[in-house]
């Protein structure tokens, strides 16, 4: 989650949602009583994978949140919605100043919700590219060094690259 104007850069992030608990991979707001406080919580996210429970949406953008998710697989099993967008983070949606890019939302009941400029751009799908549990990646990302130097180099959606674990070894299993 992210909140209080993070204006901060995130990269490899795996989230495989518990079965039991939890209600969404990523809740991301600004402020929660003041919508437009300042700064404006306003991240770059790139190669993301998010596995939801099926229970719940996989990602609400709300709150007054701005951001940039780009190269993202966003796996469903049930019901859920895959990404919501609500509130006045609608209007930086509309606006351009949040974005949603290179991203695949698969296994939803809805996996576009409240978002149809997302849903409409063309380097966004719904294409199931077969995880095994977070691992495995699709083609189509967009290089992140060309959105910031920080960011390290790859063009495939997702935070584990089927041909290169990077978890393996030391992370538990799920």
């Amino acid at each position: 989650d992210w909140t209080h104007g993070w204006r901060g850069f995130g990269q490899f992030w795996v989230v495989h949602q518990d079965g039991t608990a939890g209600d969404r991979c990523m809740e991301c707001d600004n402020w929660e009583i003041d919508y437009m406080v300042t700064p404006f919580s306003d991240p770059v996210v790139s190669n993301f994978t998010l596995v939801s429970n099926g229970n719940n949406d996989a990602v609400r953008l709300r709150h007054g949140t701005r951001g940039s998710l780009y190269n993202g697989l966003v796996a469903g099993s049930g019901a859920g919605d895959g990404i919501e967008v609500s509130d006045t983070s609608s209007t930086w949606m509309d606006q351009g100043l949040l974005l949603v890019k290179n991203t695949d939302v698969f296994n939803f009941g809805t996996n576009w919700k409240n978002c149809a400029p997302f849903e409409n751009d063309a380097t966004n799908g719904t294409a199931d590219p077969g995880l095994n549990g977070y691992v495995g990646s699709a083609a189509g990302g967009v290089d992140p060094t060309t959105l910031d130097p920080w960011f390290s180099a790859g063009t495939f959606k997702g935070a584990v690259d089927g041909g290169d674990d990077w978890t393996a070894g030391w992370t538990l299993p799920l």
